[in-house]
């Protein structure tokens, strides 16, 4: 397993996931065995068609609120731990797609049925 496979496996390793959405690149050429770990969908963004990945960039725009561009971390473990917080603060904020309900409402309902 490649860094980066092992990279998001360990991010998602508690998570529920259903699909995966690549940018283009070599990194991913192993998407098949990544999804197959997961149990989901691989899909892959058209080249110069950053919108498909909507969900991606703005979560990273959200991020950026917290941390601009420029600002490093002095840490790797840091690093993980700051983006734990932020996701964790942005999943508790009701979402009018979801029918204000926050996405660990909705992931932990999803979670129930799944039992």
């Amino acid at each position: 397993m490649s860094g980066s496979e092992r990279a998001l496996a360990a991010m998602l390793c508690s998570e529920a996931v259903l699909s995966l959405t690549y940018a283009r690149g070599l990194e991913w050429m192993r998407h098949g065995a990544i999804a197959a770990a997961f149990g989901a969908e691989s899909y892959f963004c058209l080249p110069c068609h950053s919108w498909q990945k909507g969900g991606v960039e703005n979560m990273n725009g959200l991020r950026r609120r917290y941390l601009p561009k420029g600002v490093s971390f002095p840490s790797e473990e840091m690093h993980h731990e700051w983006l734990r917080g932020v996701d964790a603060e942005r999943d508790g904020c009701p979402r009018r797609l979801l029918g204000c309900r926050t996405p660990a409402e909705v992931a932990r309902e999803s979670r129930n049925r799944s039992v």
